[in-house]
């Protein structure tokens, strides 16, 4: 019995330290998105450039999605998606310029096994 409470307090303080924890603004290294990318994928994060697909269709696709929330909605669309279970988040940015830019990448780890290049390649249709 005791290892069930000790199991479920270890659980709570984890929840905690996860949904509480401050969120930085961009922890996605800048520098690997070198001009000419249309593509690129990270152990932690996914970016891609589209041309065919239109800004506020996206934004309203993501928007849809369960487990966002908006940062920010500004030229640059900022939010998070939370997973179902622990909570991580992931960060998710959106913006137009000479396309359309969708950029998703984790907040805690290294590894996100593939989580934020599935959601952006849905959101896609792809």
């Amino acid at each position: 019995m005791k290892i069930t409470y000790l199991f479920l307090i270890t659980f709570i303080c984890l929840q905690a330290v996860i949904r509480l924890w401050p969120l930085t603004n961009s922890p996605w290294d800048n520098n690997s998105l070198s001009g000419g990318s249309f593509e690129v994928t990270k152990l932690g994060g996914y970016y891609i450039l589209q041309n065919d697909i239109s800004f506020d269709d996206l934004k309203n696709k993501i928007l849809q999605t369960p487990r966002f929330r908006i940062i920010s909605d500004g030229p640059l669309f900022v939010g998070i998606v939370r997973s179902w279970f622990w909570g991580f988040p992931d960060m998710i940015e959106l913006w137009y310029d000479d396309g359309v830019h969708v950029r998703g990448h984790l907040m805690f780890g290294v590894y996100d096994l593939g989580a934020n290049k599935k959601r952006i390649l849905a959101w896609l249709d792809w």
